[in-house]
């Protein structure tokens, strides 16, 4: 049982306002199901809040990406500080968060991102990626 609003967001849908790297990294691990919600009037003393019960089933990831361990949650990190822009400007400023103790000048890393990723991914927002893009945005860069 989770507070209502962070169960939404666990559960969100791309393009939604509650879509963020949590949505992301629970479908990743995890299969999840919003199962119903728990008015304050159900616990004393009252929360000021309303509750939501959801079920976490484990699952193996429904895609896999190349270096998950370090490279694609670095990526949803990074891509999720700027969710409403476009996926090559938000890699354009988060590009030393994806790749530590690199730093090359604003053409390198213009022609690196856009060398690495298909024109359509590169143009889509953030927020509006499907889960299993930004595996395939960590693979395009990784490799």
């Amino acid at each position: 049982m989770y507070q209502r609003e962070f169960a939404e967001r666990l559960a969100a849908k791309p393009g939604s306002d509650d879509y963020s790297r949590l949505t992301v990294n629970a479908y990743y691990r995890a299969s999840v199901e919003l199962l119903d919600e728990v008015p304050p009037a159900a616990f004393f003393p009252q929360p000021k809040v309303t509750s939501a019960i959801v079920r976490l089933r484990p699952r193996e990831p429904p895609f896999k990406a190349k270096n998950e361990k370090v490279f694609f949650f670095n990526v949803i990190r990074a891509l999720f500080q700027h969710r409403r822009q476009r996926v090559r400007n938000a890699l354009y400023h988060s590009f030393g968060e994806i790749f530590p103790g690199k730093r090359p000048p604003k053409a390198e890393r213009r022609a690196f991102i856009d060398g690495k990723l298909p024109k359509g991914l590169a143009e889509a927002r953030v927020m509006d990626l499907p889960p299993e893009k930004f595996g395939e945005i960590a693979d395009c860069l990784v490799s």
